[in-house]
């Protein structure tokens, strides 16, 4: 959502509230609906004040956050979003201890009224929210293993996969009460059902415990029959889930679970994640999954090696394959072989030097500042360095990312540390070209390149580490 669009809604809640006193349960006038309730501040377990509730939107199986009210000391929060007659969807109310799921249509009221890790639904609007409100009570047991307090951490699996195989064939007779006179809601709702079930005990297993299955023993939890009703897959056949709640996070917790069990081979390696793509039917899924691990790929290289069979499948979402796109690109500059920035910055008798007249020799860049005591700690072995080569076809070249305020004092520095080399002052820190081009925004960082400018190690070892000296002897040979 855009900043207007968000503003509009922060905006409408706002007016909203201030008209709430008059307890009228109707819409306000025009296409919208409205979302509101009290909400007592202490959660009872931990006494930790509960300072917001957010409303959001699913969009492709993920929450995208509408609007956030900050609670004030009268517990009420409230919004009012624009609606239609054509579009009903799914959002979901949030704060630190809830995940209320409704249906929203057109012209609705919620009064929603929250109290610690449980919720009142008062003035249910339609058939549709009814049932949703029922299949959300009627899974309160749940939220005992849900929540992560000091109290439920000692809750283990050996607690919760005999209740969860016991409860889950009572938590699908919900599907008989799923008869209201929308068509489209009661599909999402059996999708909704089935994928909230397999989401309960992924989300289990997946939050940190003070006592989880022992190494090597977690498909035997698979086989106690917690996970078989999750075997033909049914909630990832088709695009349903995203419109659902956790859609995408059940999917990928579901691939993450082929690994922990040993199904898949190689983990999640570049070969493990295609064997987990290919084992999703839905080409659309098969785009979001892999737009979901793009960003754990720091080369390039083996980002594409990732992607190339999924072209196809990767352009069926515009937006999914322009994100790709441009992370490749970002993360294109530091490709192994690509030519290398060609910044000027100034020496300390104020000559230029341009990377482009370094060509001819391999260069090792360090990136530092004086406030920087990593850096400085990094000195000593760098001038052992430029000792150690001295006469070779190799330039140390020292890039300062201090303050422009700071050049005298680093003038200074530079002449009572004797400091070697090529010493060179960034036109402006951290947001100097060089910064950006290669994502400097912790140091010290090195950077290594061949006689030709090209890059050889974008993130290089620090010349106190005795790889260094290996690595540039065998450049020297």
């Amino acid at each position: 959502m855009n900043l207007k669009k968000k503003y509009f809604v922060v905006v409408i809640a706002s007016i909203f509230l201030m008209s709430c006193n008059n307890k009228s349960n109707e819409a306000i006038k025009g296409s919208f609906t409205t979302i509101k309730g009290t909400y007592s501040h202490t959660y009872p377990y931990n006494d930790v004040n509960v300072k917001e509730v957010t409303l959001s939107k699913i969009v492709k199986g993920k929450k995208q956050e509408v609007a956030t009210y900050k609670l004030k000391k009268d517990h009420k929060y409230g919004f009012t979003i624009p609606t239609n007659d054509t579009i009903e969807e799914f959002y979901v109310l949030t704060s630190d201890y809830h995940s209320i799921p409704i249906y929203v249509k057109n012209n609705q009221v919620f009064n929603i009224d929250m109290q610690g890790n449980t919720y009142i639904q008062t003035n249910i609007p339609d058939k549709e929210n009814e049932t949703l409100y029922n299949w959300e009570r009627s899974n309160d047991t749940l939220a005992y293993y849900r929540e992560s307090t000091n109290e439920t951490l000692n809750v283990s699996y050996k607690d919760f996969f005999p209740f969860f195989k016991e409860h889950a064939p009572k938590m699908k007779e919900f599907h008989k009460q799923v008869n209201t006179p929308n068509k489209k809601f009661n599909e999402l709702m059996h999708a909704f059902i089935d994928l909230k079930i397999e989401e309960e005990a992924r989300h289990f297993m997946a939050t940190g415990r003070t006592t989880q299955p022992p190494d090597g023993q977690y498909n035997k939890q698979i086989t106690l029959g917690v996970y078989d009703q999750f075997a033909d897959k049914q909630n990832f056949k088709t695009t349903k889930l995203l419109e659902l709640p956790h859609g995408m996070s059940t999917l990928v917790m579901s691939m993450d679970d082929l690994v922990n069990s040993g199904k898949v081979k190689g983990g999640f390696s570049i070969e493990g994640l295609k064997t987990m793509t290919n084992s999703i039917e839905n080409d659309t899924l098969k785009g979001l999954f892999i737009h979901h691990y793009t960003k754990t790929f720091k080369s390039p290289t083996q980002l594409n090696e990732f992607i190339k069979p999924y072209k196809n499948v990767i352009a069926i979402d515009k937006d999914v394959k322009a994100e790709i796109d441009t992370y490749l690109a970002k993360i294109s500059v530091f490709e192994v072989g690509t030519p290398g920035y060609d910044f000027k910055f100034n020496d300390v008798n104020d000559k230029k030097v341009s990377f482009k007249s370094l060509k001819g020799k391999v260069v090792y860049i360090d990136a530092w500042a004086m406030w920087c005591a990593p850096c400085k700690a990094e000195i000593p072995a760098l001038k052992q360095l430029e000792k150690d080569f001295h006469g070779k076809d190799i330039q140390f070249v020292s890039i300062s990312f201090d303050k422009p305020k700071e050049l005298a004092k680093w003038k200074k520095f530079v002449k009572d540390e004797g400091l070697g080399g090529i010493q060179l002052f960034a036109d402006n820190a951290f947001e100097s070209d060089i910064a950006t081009s290669y994502k400097i925004n912790t140091i010290p960082r090195f950077l290594l390149f061949d006689k030709e400018g090209n890059i050889i190690d974008a993130n290089a070892t620090r010349p106190s580490d005795p790889k260094t000296k290996e690595i540039l002897s065998k450049l020297l040979k």
